[in-house]
């Protein structure tokens, strides 16, 4: 089981119903992170972060995705899964999906945030890209009321 983590309520909520629905097992809790490449104000960003490597940015950023992935995997402990926390590179549903490949993934457990309509659209949906790619059945959990 491929457990998908971004330290948010909804996604504490999917661990919370994942544990509840499958009863625990083997799970990998997995957190992605990217750097953005796009320009900002006309800058590239490596030029609009002055004073900064841009080596250092992105070790902070893998060091915060290893913490959430960290902190998830202690969740899904809670909820009686045998969890191990994975770091993933690049956009997040691509980073999913390729994990849930690589890993052999049975089910991707994925919480969503409940855009719809015009804000889904603008914003695109994680969930809704990995349950369209991803090699294995994935459970979209719903944001809590």
């Amino acid at each position: 089981i491929l457990i998908c983590f971004d330290g948010s309520d909804e996604a504490k909520h999917a661990i919370e119903q994942a544990g509840a629905i499958l009863g625990g097992g083997h799970t990998i809790v997995l957190n992605t992170w990217e750097l953005l490449s796009v320009p900002v104000g006309g800058y590239g960003l490596d030029q609009f972060a002055v004073g900064v490597p841009m080596l250092e940015v992105e070790q902070a950023a893998r060091q915060r995705a290893e913490k959430l992935a960290a902190d998830g995997a202690e969740l899904a402990r809670a909820q009686g899964f045998e969890a191990e926390p994975a770091v993933g590179e690049g956009p997040p549903a691509g980073a999913i999906v390729d994990t849930a490949s690589e890993r052999g993934a049975k089910l991707v457990v994925i919480g969503s945030r409940g855009y719809g309509g015009l804000k889904g659209s603008m914003m695109g949906s994680v969930s809704n890209q990995v349950v369209q790619h991803a090699p294995c059945p994935v459970l979209v959990v719903k944001a809590p009321d």
